[in-house]
């Protein structure tokens, strides 16, 4: 599998190496020490757990390796997972400051009845309209519950794998993953 910064082609198991000084964003292979690091730098469909090694320089949520090698994809119902998670985070967040509309709390629960097998799609579909539906209303709603809308529908549409409004659904359902790390050594310009 090829990359997007580069030309490195990555097989699990297989060590890659790059050539000269390591430096973070300038040159190396790069990856994120958390998940939620890595969601900064998101380019494709699938994450991995990486191994690096040799020369490192490192920045607050990405480094740069000499050497790294892919060691397992990560399974899509854990990112999945790792989706309505986030969004639970992000929920729990803005409730601190003010309470949150009760429908933004239920799509994020059909969400995981959804991952768990206790719901059915539609049941999923119809907490992810009433959700919507708080923005859809024409009311006013503040920023937070928009942004509270906004991760719980990104959240429902990860847990079945529909793909964000204007982007055709792929044949297998997957959700927005990390694609391997890339090496950034990124044509300068002249």
């Amino acid at each position: 599998m090829g990359t997007v910064n580069g030309d490195v082609t990555w097989r699990i198991g297989e060590w890659n190496r790059t050539t000269g000084p390591v430096r973070c964003c300038a040159n190396g292979l790069h990856v994120s020490p958390t998940p939620r690091d890595s969601l900064r730098d998101v380019y494709g469909r699938r994450w991995f757990l990486a191994e690096a090694r040799g020369e490192i320089s490192r920045q607050t949520h990405k480094f740069a390796a000499s050497e790294m090698r892919l060691v397992e994809e990560i399974p899509a119902g854990v990112l999945r997972r790792f989706a309505v998670r986030c969004a639970q985070d992000a929920l729990d967040h803005l409730e601190r400051r003010h309470p949150v509309d009760a429908r933004a709390r239920q799509c994020l629960r059909a969400a995981e009845g959804f991952l768990d097998g206790t719901l059915h799609e539609a049941d999923l579909l119809e907490a992810r309209r009433a959700a919507g539906g708080l923005a859809a209303s024409g009311a006013p709603i503040g920023a937070d519950t928009g942004r509270a809308v906004a991760a719980t529908i990104a959240a429902s549409r990860a847990a079945d794998g529909t793909p964000p409004p204007g982007r055709p659904r792929r044949r297998q359902r997957r959700t927005r993953l990390m694609p391997p790390p890339t090496p950034s050594r990124r044509p300068r310009p002249t």
